[in-house]
């Protein structure tokens, strides 16, 4: 996916799953260069072989601690949290023992790694490397997303607030994804964020069924817990700001307008 898409909602709704274990934006290097920078898939395809075979010791430790702090990356672990949030210091903090995250992560059969600064081009591989590798790729409305960023002011100082970037990576992914599911349907699922706003438990078992999972019922309760708490359906976005995010839109549908037409956007 990319920031602010929504992505976090939904990864908290796939850390419900009591046989998945989330990492939690891992790859925060990747956040200052641009996905076709070959430092960007080096990187990925590092961390990555590392978090699907649980392999936290080789990890550098210096950085699982940065993206711990700031991004929460094991305290959005619902497995992990309880030990994370106890001690949230430096030193002595059970989540940066690399053992014991190596020992916790290989007793879930579900590995599941939420990305926001990566291609589908630079994780891909990965499908014909693993037997039962899946992709989801979460898409919203560039205008939703850019109306976003727009508000936070961490965003608007990296690439982030990058308007053609962000377009770019849409249309990188979506070439792609038209490849992925004509040759991959069974390994690869294009999801909007709208459909799944719109209609949360259909489109919560339709994930469940893509990801071979019989038990559903840990994410319907997840989803039916995000209607009471943050009115998930109804939440304010773009559209009911347009006096303020009128230029704004329409600058973003000049800019990402061929691919947010091919997304049923406009």
């Amino acid at each position: 996916s990319t920031s602010r898409s929504g992505s976090t909602t939904f990864s908290s709704i796939l850390s419900s799953l009591s046989s998945s274990f989330l990492h939690y934006e891992p790859l925060d290097d990747n956040s200052t260069r641009s996905l076709t920078d070959p430092q960007t898939t080096t990187f990925t395809r590092d961390v990555t072989d590392k978090l699907l075979s649980c392999n936290y010791t080789t990890i550098d430790l210096e950085y699982l601690k940065h993206i711990y702090f700031k991004n929460h990356y094991l305290r959005r672990n619902n497995k992990v949290s309880g030990i994370c949030r106890k001690k949230r210091e430096k030193v002595n903090n059970p989540c940066f023992n690399q053992t014991l995250m190596s020992e916790l992560c290989i007793k879930y059969p579900y590995q599941m790694i939420k990305y926001v600064h990566v291609s589908l081009a630079q994780v891909e591989h990965y499908l014909d490397e693993y037997a039962n590798f899946k992709i989801i790729w979460l898409v919203r409305d560039p205008r939703a997303v850019w109306y976003s960023r727009i508000k936070k002011s961490w965003c608007l100082s990296r690439i982030c607030g990058d308007l053609e970037r962000l377009c770019e990576s849409y249309q990188i992914n979506w070439d792609i994804s038209e490849r992925l599911r004509r040759v991959k349907p069974e390994s690869f699922l294009k999801l909007r964020f709208e459909d799944f706003q719109a209609r949360p438990f259909q489109e919560g078992d339709r994930i469940t069924k893509f990801l071979g999972i019989k038990d559903s019922a840990d994410i319907s309760s997840h989803i039916a817990l995000l209607y009471k708490k943050t009115n998930f359906t109804t939440r304010k976005d773009w559209r009911n700001d347009m006096i303020e995010f009128d230029s704004s839109r329409k600058k973003v549908e000049v800019a990402c307008g061929g691919v947010m037409h091919n997304l049923g956007y406009i």
